[in-house]
């Protein structure tokens, strides 16, 4: 009974021999084309270079997905009005806030919100380039986009209030 090798068994030819130069007779390979079958440790250390690499790639993957995070700009879903005046001119630094939590803003955002004392008439006549410039100089342009497009939404809102409202007097 002979066991037989995964690896066809080796000859003569399959043999590399280094020469004068250092390099081998064959580079790498057998003379009929077919690779010369790699020692255990080799097999071993490509394992774990493609393992390293599958990870690093996953890793970036997650990085590239995280950085592309869903930052939509598509019109955010109305506010809860729960403690909050009707009329966005009439909120305190405090609505704002609140405001920017329940409609999804970022902490660090909502934070410039309440540092820079903005209340809701001053949220209103916010634009995207206020949100750009100094003082807020916000350095997301996804975070810009939505606080944009949230204050839009409430504008909007606001004047579709004040035309059913002379439409009713």
């Amino acid at each position: 009974r002979s066991r037989r090798s995964a690896w066809p068994p080796l000859t003569s030819s399959d043999v590399c021999l280094p020469t004068l130069s250092g390099r081998s007779d064959s580079h790498g390979g057998r003379p009929d084309g077919r690779p010369t079958p790699m020692s255990l440790r080799q097999r071993r250390a490509t394992a774990a270079k493609t393992t390293d690499d599958a990870k690093m790639r996953r890793k970036a993957a997650a990085t590239a997905a995280a950085a592309a995070a869903p930052t939509t700009t598509t019109t955010p879903p109305p506010a809860p009005a729960a403690m909050r005046p009707a009329d966005v001119d009439e909120w305190s630094v405090e609505h704002v806030v609140q405001w920017a939590r329940d409609v999804g803003v970022r902490g660090a955002v909502v934070q410039q919100l309440q540092r820079h004392r903005i209340n809701g008439s001053i949220l209103l006549d916010l634009t995207e380039d206020d949100f750009r410039r100094a003082p807020l100089q916000l350095e997301l342009l996804g975070d810009v986009k939505y606080l944009a497009s949230s204050i839009d939404y409430l504008k909007r809102r606001g004047d579709d209030a004040r035309d059913e409202a002379a439409e009713r007097a």
